[in-house]
């Protein structure tokens, strides 16, 4: 047993999707796909995630748990704000 702990942080991630046009069959969202495929590829740990929805879209609130410098990468990592509806 080791007398020193790793240290770890938790973080919240959050991430806004703007409601869709209308449309006749389902829709995925590509880009936060990605993104939340780039986190977990990164050894972040999802701890919890939560939703709140309003008439304009939808927040996406993720709590993860990972190394204190990836945490910070993550938090700091510039996200293109124009999405493209298909």
């Amino acid at each position: 047993m080791s007398l020193f702990k790793k240290k770890v942080k938790i973080q919240t991630f959050t991430y806004f999707l703007p409601t869709p046009p209308q449309r006749k069959k389902g829709f995925r969202e590509k880009e936060f796909d990605s993104l939340f495929a780039k986190i977990v590829d990164s050894g972040h740990q999802l701890l919890e995630m939560h939703t709140e929805q309003n008439d304009s879209g939808m927040w996406v609130i993720l709590v993860l748990k990972g190394p204190t410098n990836s945490c910070i990468d993550i938090k700091n990592e510039e996200v293109d704000q124009d999405i493209v509806w298909d």
